[in-house]
Order: structure tokens, then sequence, then C-alpha cells
């Protein structure tokens, strides 16, 4: 999983430099010593590629701090920016990138979580299980 790790902050770095977004690390060692099935990486990455998308395209921000880590037998990715926060009316029909991150992560069988404040940015966070997705 460490490959992943790699990957996915090579991927934010160079995505978000070219918004001009700068991006900040924190990759937990305990990485290494999991793996996850080429079905759930790919998941994952198809999330995470909307949640770059949408700080790109919505947020306004200057600055994102992704971490990926290990927390209670879980694969748990944050993407927190310093933009405008998501707005009430992001529930709405045509929000399609939001519903499809929590679709995309559920069918994992893990969460999505966003949290946000009008004004003071999003973190959006997928946590996997990485018991029941370890080949």
């Amino acid at each position: 999983m460490a490959d992943l790790a790699g990957y996915f902050s090579l991927i934010a770095q160079r995505f978000l430099k070219l918004a001009g977004i700068e991006c900040r690390l924190k990759i937990d060692d305990a990485i290494t010593a999991h793996h996850l099935d080429s079905r759930t990486r790919h998941g994952i990455f198809l999330a995470f590629k909307e949640a770059l998308n949408n700080i790109v395209r919505h947020s306004g921000a200057t600055e994102v701090h992704l971490t990926i880590e290990v927390m209670e037998g879980c694969l748990v990715i944050s993407l927190a920016d310093n933009g405008c926060g998501i707005g009430e009316n992001s529930g709405l029909p045509g929000s399609d990138g939001l519903r499809n991150m929590d679709e995309r992560i559920r069918s994992l069988g893990g969460t999505c979580a966003i949290e946000t404040q009008p004004g003071a940015g999003t973190t959006v966070r997928f946590r996997i299980n990485l018991l029941e997705n370890d080949p």
C-alpha cells in the first residue's frame, strides 16, 4: 500500500500545482504493512480523483493537506482545503461528485465523511476497513 500512498501523493501534488494550490503531505509509516485488492485501490482512486477535482473547481483553496494513515484497522485518506467550504445547495440535484464519492467508498464497505464550514474550508475523509479489503 506504500505504492498507493506514493501514487496518490504524486497525483495530488501535480494536479494541485497546476491549479496554483500548495499540497502538504502527511503519510503514516504504518501504511507499508497493509495491502488492498485491485478493485478497492481503483475505487478509492476514483473517489480521490473526484475530491481533487472538486477542490480545484469549486473551493478557491490555496492549500490542501493530504493525510494518508492507518487508524483502528482502517485506511484513512483525508483531503483538507482552506477554501470557501461547501454551501447548503451542494445536496441538490446536479451535485453528482459528492454523491459519486460517497457511493464508491460505500461500495467498498467504507465511509466518506465531508466536514465543511462556509468560508472555512472542507475536509473529505475516506475510511476503508483494511481487514475486509486485504487480498
